[in-house]
């Protein structure tokens, strides 16, 4: 029986900075998403440098949180020798030691996304060059192909720690106690994403356009969501002035020029 437990907390320094990451990108997509679509593509390098982070950064709190419950679980001797295992099968196959009923079926959704996750890091950590020299395309390289839209991927990365853990612990909820330090900044990680998700479901009930025009006019997006959340109660009106007067809880927080989607201008 376990009765005391000292343990590091670095995972709450990767698990902050990865909240951190997962914020950026997802405020950098949603800038590039305001953009002209003919635009778009020409921010496919823009993206991938804010999903650089988010990979590495998840894969290592994926793998020290399986590196966490085999340290529980065993002593360094045999912890070495399970590490020997490598990333993928420490998730696959080191939990069946302790719990042999555990199962991550390695065609499972689950299997697929960590699989996917690890070899997107690997190319990243592991970078190698394409040259030619001459024409003799003497080295492929091995980076990833570039795209632009990516946030399903993204987001499986974000959710990947808690149901990776979630799942060990359907097998073995005794040791829920010993994970719970790790499954609370997993969770919390997850839930950038959900947050995210939130805002777009808000930002998704008001054109577009009308937010794109806002944005040109220099607001953030964030301003540009509540002018056209304030125009849905109540139609934009110039004023005296000549501007559109957009307040928010009785403070001012933008003046617009006339707005061509209303046929103002």
């Amino acid at each position: 029986m376990m009765n005391e437990i000292g343990f590091s907390t670095y995972h709450e320094v990767i698990a902050c900075e990865l909240r951190a990451a997962l914020r950026r990108y997802f405020e950098k997509w949603d800038e590039i998403s305001d953009k002209p679509e003919a635009e778009q593509p020409l921010y496919d390098s823009t993206i991938e440098q804010y999903r650089i982070s988010i990979i590495v950064l998840s894969s290592a709190l994926v793998e020290y949180t399986i590196n966490f419950y085999i340290s529980t679980k065993c002593d360094a001797k045999k912890f070495k020798k399970l590490d020997e295992l490598g990333f993928f099968k420490k998730w696959a196959e080191a939990p069946k030691e302790f719990v042999p009923a555990y199962d991550l079926p390695l065609k499972s959704e689950l299997a697929l996304d960590l699989k996917k996750l690890i070899d997107r890091r690997n190319v990243i950590v592991h970078a190698k060059p394409a040259i030619s020299i001459d024409g003799d395309n003497r080295h492929q390289g091995n980076h990833p192909p570039v795209a632009l839209d990516e946030n399903d991927f993204i987001c499986r990365c974000a959710s990947l720690p808690l149901r990776l853990l979630d799942n060990l612990l359907g097998f073995e909820l005794t040791a829920y106690m010993e994970l719970d330090i790790l499954r609370t900044p997993c969770g919390m990680v997850a839930g950038v994403y959900s947050e995210w998700r939130g805002k777009c479901n808000v930002a998704a009930l008001f054109p577009r356009e009308l937010i794109r025009e806002i944005i040109q006019q220099g607001y953030s997006r964030k301003i540009a969501v509540e002018c056209a959340i304030q125009f849905r109660s109540k139609p934009p009106i110039v004023e005296k002035t000549e501007y559109i007067i957009v307040r928010h809880m009785g403070k001012e927080i933008a003046k617009l020029k006339p707005l061509k989607f209303y046929n103002m201008a």
